[in-house]
């Protein structure tokens, strides 16, 4: 499978910079981190109940890059370029630029090549309704 990236710039006031930094990204489900085993240092992995990519866990390193000496959570980020992402992590067409709340920090984000990039992205794989 392919990683993709695309540059992301933090969004609203109290932003450091408008300068964009490149991330990897990916759309992921729910217990991802777990099963990566992957450590959340702040916040929290994705509520099985979010359903949406408006949501998104970023690492340590694209933390610290979009949001230095502050806290990320709660914050948004937004992508420059449009991008659309597959269950399978590969790039579709351009669908309009990704912005997400920031609901957790994770320690590293695993991909499948089970390398992990210096700054990660990964927002909730939308999903079907679980409504009832």
């Amino acid at each position: 499978g392919h990683q993709v990236t695309a540059p992301f710039v933090p969004v609203g006031e109290g932003t450091a910079s408008a300068e964009a930094t490149t991330l990897a990204y990916n759309a992921v489900g729910p217990r991802y981190f777990g099963t990566m085993g992957t450590a959340i240092v702040e916040g929290r992995e994705f509520d099985p109940a979010e359903r949406s990519r408006d949501v998104c866990v970023l690492n340590q390193g694209a933390a610290a890059a979009l949001f230095p000496r502050q806290s990320a959570l709660g914050r948004y980020v937004r992508s420059v370029d449009r991008l659309s992402i597959n269950r399978t992590g590969q790039r579709l067409t351009a669908e309009g630029p990704v912005t997400c709340r920031v609901v957790g920090v994770a320690d590293t984000l695993p991909w499948r090549s089970g390398r992990a990039a210096s700054r990660a992205c990964a927002s909730r794989r939308p999903g079907p309704s679980t409504s009832r």
